[in-house]
């Protein structure tokens, strides 16, 4: 008999583009923090350095007109706090740069990843996530994102799975800086044939949205 797995990703990124000034320059997402060279097939050289809990990289890329696009990196570990530090820096073809600096704590029953993010411009975003874990309410995860203008987002999300009557539910809401909140409920259960799965999404203006699929696995009539 064939199995399946429902699961939770419980991440999230927070993704701020540097801009240069002149065209066909560079591009930085951070954390995820990927530099591309301005023009053609750029080499690339990366160094590693590691001494005692730090570790550090460096990338240098280099395109066809002989500019360089520079991602550097370090992460140190904390062991007596229980704690991982990650500082990125990317530099573009121009000069500019943007940074992130994240921290990741262990709780009694989860963790905490706090990340700031500083643009070319110097102008600061910053997002705080909290997720953790109860045998009888499942994973929790709370975020709330900062932006540069001072407005929060907030999002929350709760995911349980009953092994009893094989059903994993998920409720996830969203609230912007003007108070609109959307939400999305998911129901998914096992089944002796395969596996039936519902979604509604609640929009800001109060309308449902209801989505149901049933899914039977072919060797279920064997």
């Amino acid at each position: 008999m064939s199995k399946s797995r429902f699961f939770l990703a419980a991440t999230g990124a927070l993704v701020l583009i540097c801009a240069a000034a002149a065209p066909n320059t560079q591009a930085a997402s951070i954390p995820g923090f990927e530099v591309y060279a301005s023009a053609g097939e750029p080499n690339r050289k990366t160094t590693r350095k590691r001494s005692g809990n730090t570790a550090e990289r460096r990338t240098t890329r280099t395109g066809k007109n002989g500019k360089t696009a520079t991602r550097e990196a370090r992460r140190t570990y904390d062991r007596d706090n229980q704690t991982v530090r990650t500082e990125r820096r990317a530099t573009g073809p121009n000069g500019r740069s943007a940074t992130s600096d994240s921290t990741l704590s262990r709780t009694e029953n989860g963790y905490n990843r706090n990340t700031t993010v500083t643009g070319p411009e110097g102008r600061t975003a910053n997002r705080n996530t909290d997720v953790s874990y109860d045998p009888e309410t499942g994973v929790t995860r709370d975020r709330v994102t900062t932006g540069p203008n001072g407005g929060e987002w907030t999002r929350n999300d709760n995911a349980q799975w009953d092994p009893d009557t094989q059903t994993y539910t998920r409720s996830s809401s969203r609230t912007a800086p003007d108070g609109r909140e959307q939400s999305l409920d998911v129901t998914a259960q096992r089944t002796e044939t395969g596996a039936t799965r519902s979604a509604t999404r609640t929009r800001a203006d109060g309308t449902e949205i209801t989505r149901t699929q049933e899914v039977e696995r072919e060797d279920a009539d064997d």
